[in-house]
């Protein structure tokens, strides 16, 4: 049998002066021109890579000879030879490489599925070193408007002169071809001279292959002394990479840690840090607070650099509001006001006008509205914008229907829109008239809205529900998209959580004092659901769900459980026995939440678990496909997690996998896995370019539940998850469910749940900002009363103790 020869060992030389040594070792490469292309099986490795082999970072240069497996987003695993020595490589950045070249890897060596690899943190082209590849290299450069003639015209007229010229764009023209060509050459082989240094160091430090392309479009050519000479830009430029990151290049760099840049760069993170926690700004001495934690300097050093940092150039102390702001935000926020200023300085109806409308509406519909429904629908018709807020059961629905008859009978083109598809489904339902979520209604066009402030939407008025899940850009985009003389009504609950996405629109306009606010607190709903009403209510006004020793009411269970695998226990068995035996679809009538993503209930253990007993997949099984960490198997329950404008799909849209399969990779043919999920409205493909866009959603955070709701909702919680209990992430939980709702949980648990209260309330300008465009001084909101109404028994869905 044919021995494979092993891979090659390493000589342990230094790359850089001792000032510089970062303990790579270089291997010295030789020509591969022996080299023996027949197939190509993995070697037995007889034994383990020694110690020293492993701990130390190598580099070499090599040929690459195959490519075995390439994805989309960069990861490939390569056969390369070093003289007569083969073996295999794998990494996430090998971005312009062919096979062929010759190439620079740097990396460790590692073991997979038994056998010997070089794990490279990046694989990066070699320049040409002669005459002849200089023209090949400017034949596969693709550089634009030179072509393999122009390669060979330098070639032939230069010769072996020409790897000195290159970079001469005043002499290659000798060679009769356009200036405006020489330059392109010149210009693109100094940036590619650059670039392999560039990427390797890029990619040692952790930044992937999307995250280094970017760098190299954004900084260019010098973004290696871009990136020495301020480190930080990374996290303010680049998307993706974080300020720990950035400062640990900068750290590399030799940059003290109270360098300016530093410090200013560590407020400016805290500032976009802030949004993400949904914040639109930060009280000075908040960020101040957040950014000394960060940058690990006392407040009062950190403090020095505040107007550093708030420079007028990415962010600012906001005058009108008082907090640090991005000025990105703050234009947002300023949008949004002189968008609903405008709408309110617009006509609507007359007072006895709106009102004989909804009578007569009432009349067309047999429904009859009591005086604060009544009320709150002439307020929608006699205000070009006005908000219905109040809490399950008390008639928001109700009033809506009535509101969109009055206007048909008024002859308004009227838009039904929620944030969500589940919520726009659930508003058509109710309405009886077709309902679209904020983003289609937008439209995308090559990831841009097709209408805005310059092409309005055709309707001229529209009535939103499920307000409280819009964040500020979201309402942005739609509000400026709205015509002068339309109308906008919005409905929402705005005890529920905010959105997902900085600020709390719902609540800013209602306490502005700017937008007439209704609110409806008579409890109406006395059918099936009513038991989870009341439980609703009762903890809005911070009691238990249940009186105290009552776990079991028509439509609302409560499981005192404690043990984390007791509560996964028994949501797999509602799931997998009792629900199913009351003819309940634990797919798609089913919507189990928890109060976040890690810990011991957790979305990932319960989606793991669920999984298993729901839909397994099955070893070899052609229903299933493995993409990451992932394996995927027809019937999965997905969920989206961002836009993708380009397949038209939302943050939060609920699907199912429908299709699995292979295709074949574009560039090497080799099967690539992809799953197909339908949505409600459309289809999408994903493979492992775009696979961490969705997630597996048997289980979802109360936060991802907004806007939708289900027959059954199970909410489980446990003690770890304790600092995450607050009264209007249960009562949130609680009104998602329309027949059934289950709590799992210790009784401190659902104790604690209902009785604290967040009091981490959202930074936010956008309550000044309306009240400055208004010019008014509007009274203060004293808040909304809650109604805990009595316990009325009615037509459940119940369940026995399983």
């Amino acid at each position: 049998m044919q021995q494979t020869p092993s891979a090659p060992a390493l000589n342990q030389t230094p790359r850089l002066p001792p000032k510089a040594a970062t303990g790579l070792a270089a291997l010295r490469s030789s020509e591969p021109d022996d080299y023996d292309d027949e197939d190509y099986s993995a070697p037995e490795v007889s034994e383990a890579p020694k110690q020293a082999e492993v701990e130390v970072d190598l580099e070499a240069k090599v040929r690459i000879r195959r490519v075995l497996y390439s994805a989309e987003d960069g990861y490939r695993v390569m056969l390369v030879t070093k003289g007569k020595d083969k073996f295999k490589v794998i990494t996430n950045f090998a971005q312009g490489t062919e096979i062929g070249d010759e190439v620079m890897i740097r990396g460790k060596w590692g073991t997979s599925r038994g056998e010997r690899v070089f794990n490279a943190v990046a694989v990066v082209g070699e320049m040409p070193r002669s005459a002849m590849g200089v023209v090949y290299w400017i034949k596969k450069s693709k550089i634009p408007g030179v072509g393999a003639a122009t390669a060979d015209a330098l070639g032939k007229h230069f010769g072996v002169r020409l790897i000195d010229v290159v970079t001469q764009p005043e002499i290659l023209v000798e060679a009769e071809i356009p200036l405006e060509k020489a330059k392109a050459i010149a210009e693109a082989w100094l940036t590619n001279a650059m670039r392999p240094e560039t990427v390797a160091f890029l990619a040692e430090h952790g930044l992937n292959s999307r995250q280094i392309k970017n760098v190299m479009e954004v900084l260019g050519e010098t973004a290696r002394q871009k990136i020495a000479e301020n480190p930080w830009s990374l996290s303010e430029l680049i998307e993706g990479v974080g300020f720990a990151t950035a400062d640990r290049i900068g750290a590399i760099e030799g940059h003290a840690k109270d360098s300016p840049l530093r410090m200013r760069a560590g407020l400016r993170h805290t500032l976009i840090a802030a949004k993400r926690d949904g914040h639109c700004g930060l009280p000075v001495e908040v960020l101040v607070e957040k950014a000394a934690m960060l940058l690990q300097h006392p407040k009062p050093i950190v403090h020095k650099y505040i107007d550093l940092a708030l420079d007028g150039h990415a962010a600012v102390l906001d005058e009108e509001t008082g907090l640090a702001v991005s000025l990105k935000v703050r234009a947002v926020e300023q949008r949004v006001a002189r968008d609903l200023a405008r709408l309110l300085n617009c006509g609507a109806y007359e007072h006895d006008e709106a009102l004989a409308a909804i009578r007569l509406a009432e009349t067309q519909m047999h429904i009859t509205l009591d005086p604060s429904q009544r009320e709150a629908a002439v307020n929608a018709l006699t205000h070009a914008v006005s908000v219905i807020t109040g809490g399950p059961g008390t008639g928001k629905s109700t009033t809506q229907k009535v509101i969109v008859q009055a206007l048909s009978n008024f002859k308004r083109d009227i838009a039904l829109v929620a944030p969500t598809g589940r919520a726009a489904k659930r508003l058509a339902e109710v309405s009886g008239r077709e309902a679209s979520t904020c983003h289609r209604l937008l439209r995308v066009q090559e990831g841009a809205f097709v209408h805005d402030a310059g092409n309005p939407f055709p309707n001229n008025w529209f009535i939103v529900d499920e307000f409280s899940m819009v964040d500020i850009d979201l309402a942005c985009s739609f509000i400026q998209a709205i015509g002068s003389d339309s109308g906008l009504t919005i409905v929402g609950d705005v005890d529920q959580l905010p959105s997902v996405g900085a600020g709390q629109v719902l609540r800013d306009l209602i306490e502005s004092g700017v937008i007439p606010t209704s609110r409806l607190e008579v409890v109406h709903r006395q059918g099936n659901d009513s038991a989870i009403v009341t439980a609703a209510h009762r903890v809005n006004n911070g009691l238990t769900p249940l009186p105290a020793d009552v776990y079991t009411a028509k439509g609302f269970k409560v499981m005192p459980i404690e043990q984390p695998e007791e509560i996964l226990g028994k949501v797999i068995s509602l799931l997998k026995d009792v629900l199913p035996a009351r003819g309940v679809d634990p797919l798609r009538d089913v919507h189990v939440m928890t109060p976040m993503r890690p810990r011991e209930i957790g979305v990932d253990k319960l989606n793991e678990a669920i999984k298993a007993a729901l839909n397994p997949a099955i070893e070899d099984d052609p229903n299933s496909v493995t993409i990451g960490k992932t394996t995927y198997t027809v019937g999965d329950r997905i969920m989206q997690q961002r836009n993708d404008y380009s397949k038209g799909i939302f943050n939060g849209e609920v699907g199912f996998v429908c299709h699995v399969g292979h295709r074949p990779d574009e560039e090497n043919g080799k099967p690539l896995p992809f799953i197909v999920v339908e949505y409600p409205e459309s289809k999408a493909t994903y493979g492992k370019s775009d696979i961490e866009d969705i997630e597996l959603a048997y289980a979802t955070t109360v936060h991802k539940s907004q806007g939708c709701e289900a027959p059954v909702v199970i909410f489980a919680a446990h003690r770890s998850q304790m600092f995450m209990l607050r009264r209007n992430l249960f009562y949130t939980a609680i009104t998602r469910a329309k027949q059934l709702c289950v709590v799992i949980g210790a009784d401190e648990c659902i104790e604690r749940a209902a009785a604290t209260i967040d009091l981490d309330r959202r930074y936010t300008g956008l309550a000044k900002r309306l009240q400055s465009e208004m010019a008014i001084e509007p009274e203060l909101d004293e808040g909304i009363d809650h109604m805990v109404p009595a316990m009325v028994p009615g037509g459940f869905l119940q369940i026995d103790e399983p």
